[in-house]
């Protein structure tokens, strides 16, 4: 099981440094929101606005989402929840969560909006394009070989026999309060 947490660190890590790395920017602000992942509740006027405008009106339950991502390939979704996690490189990424275990990943363009770490614990309205990302089974077994030559672990490619599949809302816009 410690290889497989190490295998899923390297590959996020990869992940995060490859197609989805964090390059910088400056931050644009943020402040807070009432909702605890509902569809009623919203930020205050008071609430830091990062990136676009939001303009989808309906706020899609994480919980939705999550049950059935590939239903939302593709859509830009509104979603509100309470930040749990915050990019510490760069602040390219916030991890949304509204419940036991519900949590997605908005993911912005470098440098286009930084999170600052404040806001971790505070209440976000986020919209943007669901995406699904897969990684190969070949892209896979470079990354496990690699990992294993850099520990001095031994590596059998045919280990690899799935791709993996990450999930993400490709962020536009973001409100966030504290």
């Amino acid at each position: 099981m410690d290889s497989m947490v190490q295998f899923r660190s390297l590959l996020l890590l990869l992940l995060a440094s490859a197609a989805f790395a964090c390059s910088g920017g400056d931050a644009e602000g943020g402040s807070e929101e009432t909702g605890d992942g509902g569809e009623s509740a919203s930020l205050s006027s008071e609430a830091d606005a990062y990136g676009a405008a939001l303009t989808v009106s309906d706020v899609t339950p994480l919980a939705d989402i999550l049950a059935d991502p590939e239903a939302y390939v593709g859509q830009q979704l509104h979603v509100r929840g309470t930040v749990v996690a915050v990019c510490e490189k760069r602040g390219c990424w916030i991890d949304i969560g509204a419940g036991e275990g519900e949590k997605l990943r908005f993911k912005v363009e470098d440098g286009e909006m930084v999170f600052p770490m404040s806001a971790k614990g505070s209440q976000v309205d986020a919209e943007g394009v669901w995406t699904k990302i897969v990684v190969p089974v070949e892209e896979l077994r470079e990354i496990r070989k690699t990992q294993a030559e850099e520990s001095g672990e031994e590596f059998d490619p045919e280990s690899v026999t799935e791709a993996y599949v990450a999930w993400q809302l490709k962020g536009l816009g973001a409100r966030v309060g504290a």
